[in-house]
């Protein structure tokens, strides 16, 4: 498994549990299996941008945060995996590193 893998899988896990859901209605928004959403979370298998848009959607986040999830070694991109929703978008509104533009996320 690769770091970013796991970290992007712990960030969604994280956002799921705070909003009360279960893998099996997150794969149900998604139109995959549990056992796909299980192995995104435990870092088995890696996510392309069209599913991190997704899964965006489903968890009500912005897509950034999930995004961020492969720079495991980015201090703002550490805040905002450890953030809560709110937390998150003061963070964001205060990240000079993160331009966002027409739905495109450039790390600096």
């Amino acid at each position: 498994m690769k770091k970013y893998n796991v970290i992007f899988g712990n960030t969604i896990k994280k956002f799921r549990k705070e909003k009360n859901l279960t893998q099996t209605a997150c794969a149900k928004k998604l139109k995959i299996t549990q056992a796909q959403w299980s192995a995104y979370e435990v870092g088995k298998t890696g996510a392309s941008i069209e599913l991190i848009f997704s899964i965006s959607k489903v968890l009500k986040i912005h897509p950034v945060v999930l995004i961020c999830s492969f720079f495991a070694d980015c201090r703002k991109c550490k805040q905002l995996r450890s953030a809560s929703f709110n937390e998150y978008m003061e963070i964001l509104n205060l990240a000079p590193n993160l331009v966002v533009k027409d739905k495109i996320t450039i790390h600096k």
